[in-house]
């Protein structure tokens, strides 16, 4: 008597909770359901997208109403249907949510929202927290800032690295020629304005692309200056600094272009990172090969 009567109550129970679901997609294909925003929140959810929890998992596959299987959302803690016949659960309401037309959405705050910046409306329904659904306004996605955007704008605004030579205006063959790059460590750019949100781009120093001007060139350090009181060079080569030999007379343009490595946040959000490396300013000299000769000539002594 007892199991049977438990097992019918367990099959009542089943039912009425699928006509309760049915009637909440019926009242929302026909204009139905309440007018107002529960809780007065109009605050999107997940960034206007239904939430899934990033815990799902891949075993726990459950098969929605409409026939499509989905993975299992999560509620706190619990796994739940991740559609129903109300929508597609929103794990940051606790409700099922369906986008609806918003001519069939009663005049009050969320149309007049939806009337002024645009997005979409939606109705909440079957819900698991204590929220009785509703209609809440979605504000218009932001358009999304990529990496491609960022270099590019980074590119016209990193600063110029002044290039420093040693000796600075003439120097000989087969000796090294000292040279730099007046180059910080690390450097935040102005913040910029891209898409109409506020981007900050924070750069660290990665290398220098060095042309030597006669057929050679070479990624190299930013190099240090040449400190002729703290750190002479009395040598063919110069241990010490960052340099290059030259093996042939002639005028040359030494060009040298610092690279970045560059981080960027849209709207104080999370750090993104641009790929590959961001070249700065190019920065030249001119420099003149020689060639130094012994030459004998007589005591004038003598």
């Amino acid at each position: 008597m007892f199991p049977r009567l438990i097992s019918f109550i367990s099959v009542l129970a089943a039912v009425l909770i699928l006509a309760a679901w049915t009637n909440d997609a019926n009242a929302l294909d026909n204009g139905g359901g309440s007018s107002v925003n529960v809780n007065g929140s109009d605050s999107p959810a997940c960034n206007f997208d239904f939430c899934v929890s990033a815990n799902r998992s891949t075993a726990n596959t459950t098969r929605s109403s409409t026939g499509s299987s989905s993975s299992g959302c999560r509620w706190h803690d619990q796994q739940v249907p991740c559609r129903g016949p109300a929508g597609s659960f929103d794990s940051a309401s606790g409700c099922y949510a369906r986008v609806v037309d918003p001519a069939a959405v009663p005049a009050g705050p969320v149309l007049a929202s939806y009337k002024r910046a645009g997005g979409s409306v939606q109705y909440l329904s079957g819900c698991l927290s204590n929220r009785s659904g509703g209609y809440v306004w979605r504000p218009p996605a932001k358009p999304a800032v990529t990496a491609a955007m960022v270099r590019a704008r980074a590119v016209r605004m990193i600063p110029p690295a002044a290039l420093g030579l040693a000796p600075k205006r003439s120097t000989l063959v087969n000796i090294e020629t000292v040279m730099w790059v007046e180059a910080p460590d690390a450097q935040t750019l102005p913040t910029v304005r891209i898409l109409g949100q506020q981007v900050a781009i924070r750069l660290s120093f990665a290398h220098v692309y060095y042309d030597f001007g006669d057929g050679q060139h070479a990624d190299g350090p930013a190099g240090k200056r040449y400190d002729e009181q703290a750190a002479p060079c009395r040598t063919r080569l110069c241990p010490d600094y960052y340099g290059h030999v030259y093996t042939h007379t002639g005028r040359v343009t030494v060009r040298a272009t610092a690279y970045w490595a560059a981080t960027f946040t849209v709207d104080g959000g999370h750090t993104q990172q641009i790929p590959g490396t961001v070249p700065g300013p190019q920065a030249t000299a001119t420099l003149e090969v020689k060639q130094a000769r012994s030459v004998l000539t007589a005591n004038p002594n003598s």
